[in-house]
């Protein structure tokens, strides 16, 4: 249970002003209505945090849901978003199992980490049957457009409330780029089957940050 005497609950509830202040760009990616948002920018910029962080909203404002957060490198996700869970989310929130990769959040949300090292869709069949109403993919532009396709699938509510959406964070290069580029920044379907059946533009919302966007980082680390 929460510790409701902890200054960032206000009548029970998470107020994440106390523990989570988003840089306005990370408050546009927050706000935006789109069921596909990408976060583009270079190191320091504060994409990775607002996939953390958007994950923790969905767990703890829908109790008993699922969400995924997936990189190609699992040691890259330890050292990063996995080790900015235990020290940046409270920890009255939610246990860490570190054999399982995955947070219990009090109220029975599981916030799983996943990785596909081999960057191919083969490698995502463990998600084939799960529901995730949200699913973050960080640094997305080092996946295929197959992948993103693919885990589309799994973007489902195990319960019920959720609205159910994707989003990424990813450096304006990399294998993926292509695809990231042509959805979110050129508006444009990848396949052709979309461009009749199923793409909208405005299932689609992306803004680019750079470290100047993030004053945070600049007073961590003005070296940086």
């Amino acid at each position: 249970m929460i510790d409701p005497s902890k200054p960032y609950l206000v009548d029970g509830k998470l107020d994440f002003s106390k523990v989570y202040l988003p840089t306005d760009k990370q408050r546009e990616l927050h706000q935006s209505k789109a069921r596909f948002r990408m976060a583009i920018g270079g190191r320091g910029s504060g994409k990775s945090q607002f996939l953390l962080w958007e994950a923790v909203k969905y767990c703890v404002k829908f109790p008993g849901t699922h969400v995924l957060i997936l990189r190609k490198d699992f040691a890259e996700l330890k050292k990063g978003l996995i080790r900015d869970l235990q020290t940046d989310v409270p920890s009255e929130l939610f246990k860490y199992n570190a054999s399982d990769h995955i947070a219990t959040f009090f109220n029975g949300s599981i916030l799983f980490f996943g990785h596909a090292e081999n960057v191919r869709v083969e490698d995502l069949n463990q998600y084939l049957s799960a529901s995730f109403s949200f699913i973050g993919v960080e640094e997305a532009g080092e996946f295929p457009y197959a992948v993103w396709d693919f885990l589309q699938g799994s973007n489902r509510n195990k319960v019920a409330g959720p609205i159910p959406t994707m989003a990424g964070a990813t450096n304006p290069y990399g294998i993926g780029y292509g695809w990231i580029k042509r959805l979110f920044v050129e508006k444009k379907p990848v396949a052709q089957i979309e461009q009749s059946e199923s793409y909208d533009t405005k299932d689609y919302f992306y803004n680019h940050s750079t470290l100047l966007n993030n004053p945070y980082m600049m007073r961590k680390d003005p070296d940086y």
